[in-house]
């Protein structure tokens, strides 16, 4: 009867002791979630944190479960005879796992601390970083620029070199770097790149058409306070922030995105990410803005609320093409 009891008792404790494992392997998981971000990398998790306690020997794992298990046992079998057998046994199960506890609680932080480190060696996060060009001397003087070539003005100098200083400080190294053909975004890449101590990758920078800004058409030129007088504010509005709708002889952002900007990526951008490269593309507003909707930051119904402001890298940290963090390298610019 007493012998029966204990193999009974040791069962229970021992199926009990692996559903306690249970919430150890949601701090786990919610970690590594918080953390990396992968799920292959959580499942293995779980199996690691389940053989990593298991089979560790028992003097070192004098509070966890399944020497608390062995324990029982052999405390009952110390006690066959004695009437107090299953008082004895429950007492000492429960003391063992109020004790247990803040133990068990420890042990699955510390795994899940080192679970990354011993799954993710070898991973390398990388980054993608956007950087409208400096203000140019059409965006002081409030005219509609698209892929008119005009240049930064003074102040989009010191805009350029205080974003290059913010990349320097921030240690970020670039492998390659991606440009438009209009000399206001590859000016900008320029003194960025000389201000933060990488002033040779520009002699490897690919300037493409495709990362121009978005043709204006008509209003190519036009002062925009003007062209809203004459227009009317709402309709200006709707050139310039609707998704689909083209400005008269111009491009709508959906054009830029589909015709343009997504081929682009796809062919020369995204491989290098998909390689762990870091990459630097200085460009304009609205290729930029097209960039954000390519890589799943924002959609066409929310980037008309996204304004990127002249000179202020957007900084994207990357896990395997997954966006972690999302970040302006400026004191006063939140993304």
């Amino acid at each position: 009867m007493n012998i029966g009891f204990i193999i009974i008792m040791s069962g229970m404790a021992l199926v009990t002791s692996w559903l306690a494992f249970i919430p150890l392997w949601l701090i786990g998981l919610f970690l590594n979630q918080k953390f990396n971000g992968n799920a292959k990398v959580q499942w293995r998790f779980v199996a690691i944190s389940t053989f990593l306690v298991f089979p560790v020997p028992l003097p070192l794992t004098a509070t966890l479960p399944v020497p608390n298990v062995v324990l029982l046992t052999f405390y009952g079998l110390g006690t066959l005879g004695d009437p107090s057998v299953i008082v004895e046994l429950f007492s000492l199960y429960v003391s063992l796992w109020f004790y247990t506890l803040p133990s068990f609680l420890i042990t699955g932080l510390l795994i899940s601390k080192f679970a990354k480190s011993i799954f993710m060696k070898g991973r390398k996060m990388n980054y993608l970083v956007l950087m409208r060009h400096g203000q140019s001397q059409w965006n002081l003087e409030n005219r509609f620029t698209g892929f008119h070539d005009i240049d930064l003005s003074d102040l989009g100098r010191e805009e350029a070199r205080a974003a290059g200083q913010r990349l320097k400080d921030a240690g970020i190294k670039f492998d390659q770097v991606f440009t438009s053909t209009l000399q206001r975004a590859y000016h900008t890449a320029e003194i960025a790149l000389n201000e933060c101590g990488q002033g040779d990758l520009f002699k490897t920078a690919i300037r493409h058409d495709d990362l121009r800004e978005r043709d204006y058409g008509d209003l190519t030129g036009l002062n925009k306070d003007e062209t809203r007088q004459k227009y009317g504010e709402e309709q200006v509005h709707i050139w310039r922030r609707s998704y689909d709708v083209q400005p008269p002889g111009g491009e709508s952002l959906q054009d830029v995105v589909e015709k343009r900007v997504r081929p682009y990526y796809g062919a020369d951008i995204k491989p290098l990410l998909d390689q762990g490269k870091n990459i630097l593309v200085a460009a304009h507003g609205n290729s930029l803005r097209a960039l954000l909707i390519i890589i799943g930051a924002e959609t066409p119904e929310t980037i008309n609320k996204a304004e990127i402001p002249t000179g202020s890298p957007l900084v994207f940290e990357l896990d395997h093409g997954k966006i972690l963090k999302r970040y302006y390298l400026s004191e006063d610019k939140a993304a």
